[in-house]
């Protein structure tokens, strides 16, 4: 289990429910014994989200262009950020700067076709590498 989304999500029903932090520890201590979320076992803390009703589905973050991006590039620059999943976008700026050095512009939206072309074919290996993605056939 992912300790820091499941935190994230009780303490998303503690403010859902309106607990105040009093009844918030009270009820952690008669589940589990502690007064912290921070101090909760895997199991502890899938007994806490099944008491608070939190249902374990995680987001997906959704990246949106920062700039006004061209209509020739939009698709591509839609598709790295779908890509990116939870990593910022820091990650492909800097990768932009490694692949293409004095060359790589400042914002990943402001990058030419064929350097966007690149940058999703090294996410993509990069996501076959991790065993996060398919090989298409």
């Amino acid at each position: 289990m992912d300790r820091k989304k499941d935190l994230a999500l009780i303490h998303a029903a503690k403010t859902r429910l309106g607990l105040d932090d009093e009844l918030y520890r009270d009820t952690l201590e008669s589940l589990t014994g502690k007064r912290s979320a921070g101090e909760l076992n895997d199991a502890e803390r899938a007994t806490v989200m099944q008491a608070l009703g939190v249902k374990k589905q995680y987001k997906k973050i959704w990246h949106k262009p920062r700039v006004g991006v061209p209509n020739d590039k939009i698709r591509m620059v839609k598709k790295i950020y779908a890509m990116l999943g939870d990593r910022p976008i820091t990650y492909v700026e800097s990768m932009l700067k490694h692949m293409f050095g004095g060359d790589a512009p400042d914002k990943l939206e402001w990058a030419t076709p064929k350097q966007l072309h690149k940058v999703v074919a090294a996410l993509v290996y990069d996501q076959q590498r991790n065993g996060q993605g398919g090989k298409r056939k």
